[in-house]
């Protein structure tokens, strides 16, 4: 799968990207409190510049009721405002690569 996004922020900033996963059989808030969540990778931001965030990952391979993209950013202790425009999230037909792995 890959995670993709144009992303500008009012100050320098760290997002971490992750996917949640929600079990089948578990309920929303539990899933939204509890839900075990994978690292899909951090990217930094600088202030006033639109930056590309393009994450390529492996998708679960466990029974789900329902996947999330969860985005955390921090910027120290200022407030921070996010602009996200073109958000993708790309199903692919094929299995993960990681780049630059020699092709079978």
């Amino acid at each position: 799968m890959t995670l993709r996004a144009e992303i500008e922020t009012t100050a320098d900033a760290r997002i971490d990207a992750y996917v949640q996963i929600r079990a089948e059989g578990q309920g929303l808030s539990d899933a939204l409190e509890n839900g075990r969540k994978i690292s899909l990778g951090s990217l930094d931001v600088s202030a006033g510049e639109a930056t590309k965030l393009d994450m390529d990952f492996d998708s679960p391979r466990t029974r789900a009721r329902s996947l999330r993209i969860l985005l955390d950013v921090t910027a120290g202790d200022q407030n921070v405002e996010v602009e996200i425009d073109n958000l993708e999230w790309i199903e692919w037909e094929t299995p993960f690569k990681a780049t630059g792995a020699p092709c079978e």
